[in-house]
């Protein structure tokens, strides 16, 4: 399934939690590869909206803050460590 077009993802998801240096659970070292820092946190979102736009998703669980939604896809060596994304697992909030 395609996630609804009417999902968004709060800048806090972003810039206080995929972008934070973290004790346990960090993703920021592993976006940062992909050139993805706190500085831009804005590319970020939009790489991940653009995957909203074009991957399947399965509807994960839901919660008193919304639906998530993950979608993982296995693929071949990439040319870019920016398309290290595209093979991430990732939630996105929906409102209702």
């Amino acid at each position: 399934m395609k996630i609804p077009t009417n999902a968004i993802i709060p800048d806090g998801k972003i810039t206080r939690y995929l972008l934070l240096p973290r004790q346990q659970d960090d993703k920021s070292k592993y976006l940062s590869l992909a050139g993805f820092t706190l500085k831009n946190p804005e590319q970020l979102k939009q790489a991940i909206y653009q995957l909203i736009k074009t991957k399947e998703a399965q509807e994960d669980s839901t919660n008193e803050y919304g639906t998530f939604y993950s979608s993982t896809q296995e693929s071949p060596r990439q040319e870019s460590p920016r398309e290290m994304l595209a093979t991430s697992r990732f939630h996105v909030f929906r409102m209702s």
